[in-house]
């Protein structure tokens, strides 16, 4: 097959949105099984029934193949063209694990997508094969680079945003599922949902002063992402509380848990706290005393990408 170029469009009619109406309240749904994770490595069957109990619980459907199409519309799914935008940066530590990956492109197979039609992707063949993923230009999962496609002849120019976009979100994808790890950025505050889609532009380190302000918040906001957006999985099996985005032992703790969300403000926002809790509980300053408040999750609520109000956000342990 190999993955093949095309005129991409948003999935209109997706049920669930990820750009909640003004009023309505978000859903971050988090599931915990410590038991997931031996050693560095992920325990397929539980990861697969932590991905079910998560996504069922977003979509609000009894099982797992329902929720998925839920999600990207049983009328779209079997020509839906779906990107999985992972977090291969820091390699086999503090990235998203392949395993995670791979657990949801199999389910998004099982609802309905054609083979083919699903690519596990971030910016490089390198960061890829370092963090563990295997390059797979033929499969029924796909796994590949911008190295494949190169960046869009064209600039994108969007409030602040002036960049060339991967050709796997212009001329390829037609919905995006963002699979960040939940981290701190030691420039940007946090590296979660709105900031793995850094790794979609070919100037990402152009968005880095100001705490990322509005720049993550703007760049969520270009229609291709914004519109092509179903679904955030944070992968929390082990997440890290200070000195990211590059791997530091020292302060990564397991948390064991996987968080979902069709909010990529909200879910940007609990991870936030959850970060800011375990600081505190080491004795570290704030996000704000140590100067890289993440305020760029205030920009996207304002810009109207989903709730960053903890008071409007609901947080269910499932």
């Amino acid at each position: 097959m190999g993955i093949g170029l095309g005129l991409a469009s948003p999935g209109a009619d997706a049920v669930l949105s990820a750009n909640p109406t003004p009023g309505k309240t978000a859903k971050v749904v988090t599931v915990r099984d410590l038991a997931a994770l031996e050693g560095n490595e992920l325990v397929h069957d539980r990861v697969a029934a932590m991905v079910d109990r998560a996504v069922t619980t977003v979509a609000g459907e009894s099982n797992s193949r329902e929720a998925w199409r839920k999600i990207i519309a049983p009328s779209r799914l079997k020509n839906a063209r779906v990107a999985i935008k992972v977090n291969a940066l820091a390699g086999k530590r503090m990235s998203t694990h392949p395993m995670l990956a791979m657990v949801v492109a199999r389910k998004l197979l099982d609802a309905g997508a054609r083979e083919g039609n699903v690519l596990v992707w971030d910016r490089s063949d390198r960061e890829l094969t370092k963090t563990g993923y295997y390059i797979d230009k033929s499969g029924p999962i796909q796994v590949l680079s911008t190295d494949h496609l190169g960046y869009s002849a064209r600039l994108y120019s969007h409030r602040s945003i002036g960049s060339r976009i991967t050709r796997i979100l212009t001329d390829w994808a037609t919905d995006i599922i963002n699979i960040p790890v939940l981290k701190d950025h030691g420039i940007v505050g946090i590296s979660l949902g709105m900031k793995n889609m850094y790794g979609a532009v070919h100037n990402p380190y152009k968005y880095h002063p100001d705490c990322g302000d509005p720049f993550a918040a703007d760049l969520s906001d270009i229609p291709l992402i914004r519109d092509k957006l179903r679904l955030v999985i944070a992968d929390a099996f082990q997440a890290q509380y200070n000195g990211g985005p590059p791997h530091h032992q020292q302060w990564v703790w397991n948390d064991g848990s996987v968080m979902m969300s069709a909010d990529p403000v909200a879910i940007d926002r609990v991870g936030w706290k959850v970060i800011e809790d375990k600081r505190r509980e080491h004795g570290m300053p704030t996000l704000l005393d140590a100067g890289r408040e993440p305020k760029y999750i205030f920009s996207a609520e304002r810009l109207g990408l989903g709730i960053a109000d903890l008071d409007r956000i609901e947080t269910v342990d499932a």
